[in-house]
């Protein structure tokens, strides 16, 4: 990575809120490579959107100018729409000590790098979160319901009769018999 970049954009884009809209960095060497990256860090406050652009080895491999584009977009059942495209101030990429700078890969090529890359991220905070898992809280939620459930259990059946059927009747043991009037 070269460097990461803030770019700050308005929310609205006339009467269109751009907060669940994804953002792409695309840019045009001087040789006529095309490179693509998405912006997947964004902050959304109330007028602005803040987006962090990590910008990629690619931009970098060619030295010379490199015309820049950011392109707007949100997905509607799985197709692209709305796309909006804001063209941004080229910059220029400096030469490598030894000359000019490397290879650019195809379009293809950067976007199974960003693939890559996202899913080794991914795969990363996942086993953060599963070292971190812990059975503990629900094993305290069990324990709390199994004690529950003995107290609930140790309680008496409470039986009401008449003192006749009292009289009549077998008696259950751990049972609380209560003599009602008959009326």
């Amino acid at each position: 990575m070269a460097d990461s970049i803030n770019i700050v954009v308005g929310r609205f884009y006339g009467d269109i809120d751009l907060a669940d809209y994804k953002f792409l960095m695309a840019g045009l060497t001087a040789d006529g490579w095309e490179v693509n990256q998405s912006m997947s860090t964004k902050r959304t406050g109330s007028d602005k959107i803040t987006l962090t652009w990590k910008v990629s080895e690619d931009f970098t491999a060619n030295s010379g100018k490199l015309n820049l584009e950011l392109r707007a977009y949100n997905v509607v059942d799985g197709e692209t729409k709305n796309i909006l495209k804001y063209i941004m101030p080229p910059v220029y990429v400096r030469p490598t000590t030894n000359g000019k700078n490397g290879f650019v890969p195809d379009t293809a090529e950067q976007l199974l790098g960003s693939i890559v890359e996202a899913t080794e991220q991914g795969l990363i905070s996942l086993q953060e979160k599963m070292d971190d898992f812990s059975l503990d809280e629900t094993n305290a939620r069990l324990d709390k319901m199994e004690n529950d459930t003995a107290i609930y259990l140790a309680r008496p059946e409470v039986i009401a009769l008449t003192k006749e059927e009292y009289d009549s009747t077998e008696h259950k043991n751990g049972s609380l018999y209560v003599i009602i009037r008959e009326e």
